[in-house]
């Protein structure tokens, strides 16, 4: 992630090249039409690949089956050459890969934090990572077909300058994809209501150590302000697909406890018994999944999908990095 109120400038940043484009599961084309229809058709297999990928961490495989549906209702299609933004340890890149979402050549990774970026390496997704503020991005202008950055500016100060640079590195024509929390992602969770009843110091104490679990910024901008801050700065938004209603957000507020980190130590368990684990998530969590995505009402997160006009004055060039 990003941290907040921090900024790294273009002198310190650190490129980590990782060589020749890469290959996951054999998935390096983006599926045609008809193989996206029939994805999502099926969305029950969303939540097999979250669980699957995230079965050590309970809280993160709700939300990021959540997350993935509204990529695939949305029907994304990110092409190559790509920049995920905030990409953290790669895993949420390596999802989008290998459900067809993410075109998996010539992708870059960039994140603030650098510890994360050594198991980015050991994830072997990206053709190349490196270390900076989402602010000041080390890449020369429209170097990029597709830009795809996941929860990663609801944590950061002066978020507008982050579209700005989004908008700076876009080729004309190419895609964004963002997710972001919205003012209503507080109204989702479950704890603070109870606390409420209780105390109303106590729920907001809550929400101030929630947030800064999170990486979240107290600000919480609505759709329609995500909306307004990336047409602002020359992006054209054409879906605005929310995800994680106040159902869902309150699964997701309980799975997050203390009570359920133990799962975390299950991460280098034998395979048999990882798929395990994730089968009996997945059938704890699927008919509440099923519900969620037939309606998501007055939801805590949104993903943006938009592009950079064809006609802007930059012209796109080959290539990445600088």
């Amino acid at each position: 992630m990003f941290a907040a109120g921090r900024t790294v400038s273009r002198q310190t940043i650190s490129f980590l090249p990782l060589g020749a484009d890469i290959a996951l599961d054999g998935i390096c084309n983006l599926p045609n039409d008809q193989e996206v229809e029939a994805r999502v058709a099926e969305p029950e297999s969303t939540l097999v690949a979250a669980t699957r990928k995230f079965h050590w961490k309970p809280a993160r495989a709700w939300f990021r089956s959540l997350e993935l549906g509204a990529y695939e209702t949305a029907r994304v299609k990110l092409e190559a050459p790509a920049l995920d933004l905030g990409c953290g340890d790669g895993s949420v890149a390596s999802t989008l890969m290998s459900r067809g979402i993410l075109e998996c050549s010539s992708v870059w990774g960039i994140d603030y934090d650098a510890s994360v970026l050594t198991s980015a390496q050991s994830e072997s997704v990206y053709s190349g990572l490196a270390r900076g503020d989402v602010r000041q991005l080390p890449f020369r202008d429209a170097a990029f077909q597709s830009i795809v950055t996941n929860g990663v500016l609801g944590g950061v100060a002066d978020a507008e300058k982050g579209c700005r640079e989004v908008a700076r590195v876009l080729r004309p024509g190419g895609m964004f994809a963002a997710t972001v929390p919205t003012d209503r992602f507080i109204d989702t969770l479950l704890w603070p209501r109870v606390l409420a009843h209780v105390s109303r110091r106590a729920a907001h104490r809550y929400v101030e150590r929630f947030n800064r679990r999170l990486d979240h910024l107290t600000d919480y901008p609505s759709s329609t302000e995500w909306r307004d801050r990336w047409e602002r700065n020359g992006l054209i938004v054409d879906r605005i697909e929310g995800f994680l209603s106040g159902r869902a957000g309150g699964i997701y507020n309980v799975l997050a406890m203390h009570l359920f980190r133990f799962f975390g130590l299950l991460r280098g368990a034998p395979r048999t018994l990882q798929m395990a684990i994730a089968f009996g998530l997945r059938m704890a969590l699927h008919r509440a999944y099923l519900r969620e995505i037939s309606s998501a009402s007055r939801p805590g997160y949104v993903l943006i999908v938009g592009h950079r006009k064809a006609s802007d004055a930059l012209h796109p060039e080959e290539g990445g990095a600088e």
